[in-house]
């Protein structure tokens, strides 16, 4: 439930939308989101998409394959911004995700990061396309530095643009 505290795993919360709502980790301090195992999406669980994301905080999974974020292509899966850094995710699926949600020009299906540092580390992003040739199937970076480790991004592709889709970078270094 949404109403729990979700300090212990006696009292988890239902959605990462709300965990990151009430996170309140103070600046330079991490705060560890662990996810079980499962599908998270707005039919499983009421998920909310896109799930945006704050500094210092890292989303950690069970293992790819098994915690799964389905954003059932009705908008982007994550959302990077306002230089949101030191921010790890790892042992995630991220499927389903659409650009067009959000109409803020050029965004990605998978993960849009924005003035942002990131550490992505066994992830996998599929099945998440574009709809803009600016924009991205999997994943879009703007003036970011991410750090991706292991990760598969594959099965994306952006609308009419069949040689598009894994990562558009734009003033990145990844």
């Amino acid at each position: 439930s949404n109403n729990n505290s979700g300090l212990s795993f006696a009292e988890p919360l239902k959605t990462l939308d709300v965990a990151l709502k009430k996170a309140n980790n103070s600046p330079g301090d991490t705060l560890y989101i662990y996810l079980d195992e499962g599908l998270y999406s707005k039919e499983e669980n009421g998920e909310k998409f896109p799930i945006y994301c704050d500094d210092y905080v890292s989303i950690i999974g069970s293992d790819i394959g098994q915690t799964i974020l389905d954003a059932n292509n009705e908008n982007s899966v994550l959302y990077l911004t306002n230089s949101c850094d030191h921010l790890l995710l790892k042992n995630l699926t991220l499927i389903n995700g659409c650009s067009i949600g959000e109409n803020r020009g050029p965004s990605a299906g998978g993960i849009n990061c924005w003035d942002s540092d990131v550490t992505i580390e066994n992830l996998v992003i599929t099945q998440c396309p574009g709809t803009d040739m600016d924009g991205a199937g999997g994943m879009l970076t703007y003036n970011s530095n991410p750090t991706i480790i292991n990760t598969e991004i594959s099965y994306n592709n952006i609308d009419g643009y069949s040689q598009t889709g894994g990562i558009s970078c734009y003033k990145s270094n990844p």
